[in-house]
């Protein structure tokens, strides 16, 4: 808030602490995943997606450029491919236009990580901001427990590279922090929305986030037309990531099918279903799309011809209790390994070097293996508590809403791409399930001072 004085306006007391603590927090960002040793995560071989689009490569094309370390240079071609389109770009693209204006041929990734970083600043200022945590010692601890989760480099990781959802976490944290804020935000709540659902093709889900963007301006001025944008944005969204995905959906198929829906126990039955029925088929079980390199057997085009992702989403549900073990398998490997553990965290030079378990920075991915069964089940009870209550309001929406999104993301992953790198696809549940903790303190800190009052 601003206040008015003789010389001017002039920053509130609250305003001024509340820009404090997301400068501390900019620069503890910047002491864990930029200086004086850059920790980020090793392409996988899905850069293309934000590099093609601008135009980089590499400076050394081979292999070790893959996995094992992390780099920090990249060459300028200046020939852009229009391969998708994805909000990360945005990001991308800022850096770019810094590089531009100081007329470098070379992108340094350390550039894009600090700009997510502020970004990612920005909007915890607004978070901190619109809480409902006033008082400053209260307010104090909220800042810890929002440090050590949020900076967490279970997310952090993510800033220096060229994956999508660096994108998606700014702009959860940021449609969060403005949904809280008293006044109506309509338009911008709606485009962070719109970007978290276009970071990469497995957020279209967050497009159910307009259900609480209609509750909340439910009975305004407007209220009509609104509604009639959000259905053509849904629409909008729907169509971008049907054309992403059919980009490259061959390895998320295969992966679906011989690393999700097929299993040792089962895989007789299920390639008789899909009336697969050539022998050199059971080679592929637990196979990853490159490990059986089906590119290059003459079992690809039946293969694909008979397997797609609506078929394997009909098989699930005609098949409940392979559902059913599929879920519950899912969750035990989100117990088993929050951080992606095949993908280097330094540069060549400290390649040897991981992340620090017991740092500032690590404490709660330690802790989710622990937190995650307690806290899924805490969130249905809870959420089923504020439905009973008579009336919903502005700060329990989002903690109705939240649990119903962490199954389904689940779900949405090993239907997607199977098993494979289960633990990276499903660092946005993670992150979900990190919102809903924080909003829940938030809520249950308000309960307890409107009882000492």
């Amino acid at each position: 808030m601003l206040a008015r004085t003789d010389q001017g306006v002039s920053i509130s007391r609250a305003t001024a602490i509340h820009i404090g603590l997301a400068i501390l927090f900019f620069l503890l960002l910047v002491r864990i995943i930029i200086w004086p040793h850059p920790l980020g995560l090793a392409d996988n071989h899905d850069y293309w997606r934000l590099m093609n689009p601008m135009g980089f490569v590499y400076l050394a094309q081979d292999q070790d450029n893959f996995y094992s370390y992390l780099n920090l240079l990249f060459l300028k071609t200046g020939q852009w491919h229009g391969t998708l389109i994805s909000s990360g770009l945005l990001f991308v693209f800022l850096a770019y236009s810094f590089t531009q204006m100081l007329e470098t041929s070379f992108f340094p990734l350390l550039l894009l990580g600090t700009i997510h970083s502020f970004f990612y600043s920005v909007v915890y200022y607004f978070f901190i901001k619109n809480s409902f945590i006033k008082k400053w010692l209260a307010l104090v601890v909220f800042f810890a427990i929002t440090t050590i989760t949020l900076s967490d480099t279970l997310f952090t990781a993510y800033f220096n590279s060229f994956y999508q959802e660096s994108a998606g976490f700014i702009c959860f944290l940021g449609f969060v922090a403005v949904f809280q804020a008293r006044r109506g935000h309509f338009w911008f709540e709606l485009l962070l929305v719109s970007l978290l659902a276009l970071t990469k093709v497995a957020n279209l889900l967050f497009v159910l986030l307009f259900l609480p963007l209609l509750w909340k301006y439910k009975g305004m001025e407007h209220f009509k037309s609104r509604v009639i944008v959000m259905v053509c944005f849904c629409i909008a969204i729907l169509f971008q990531q049907i054309i992403n995905q059919n980009i490259r959906e061959s390895p998320n198929i295969f992966n679906s099918f011989f690393k999700g829906l097929v299993t040792e126990s089962n895989y007789t039955q299920v390639l008789v279903d899909f009336s697969l029925a050539d022998t050199r088929y059971v080679a592929f079980v637990g196979k990853d799309f490159w490990a059986a390199e089906i590119e290059k057997s003459p079992l690809k085009e039946e293969f694909f011809s008979k397997v797609n992702h609506t078929k394997i989403l009909v098989y699930y549900l005609t098949h409940p209790r392979l559902l059913l073990n599929n879920s519950a398998h899912a969750f035990r490997l989100l117990q088993s390994s929050a951080r992606p553990d095949n993908l280097g965290n330094r540069t060549k030079e400290f390649s040897e070097q991981l992340v620090i378990d017991f740092s500032i920075a690590a404490i709660w991915q330690r802790v989710f293996p622990y937190a995650l069964w307690p806290g899924f089940l805490l969130s249905i009870i809870q959420g089923v508590y504020l439905l009973k209550r008579k009336k919903i309001k502005l700060d329990t929406i989002l903690l109705i809403i939240l649990p119903l999104l962490l199954p389904l993301q689940i779900a949405l992953t090993f239907l997607g791409d199977g098993w494979h790198e289960f633990a990276k696809h499903n660092v946005t549940f993670y992150f979900t399930f990190t919102l809903w903790f924080l909003l829940s303190l938030q809520f249950w800190y308000k309960q307890l001072e409107h009882r000492k009052i």
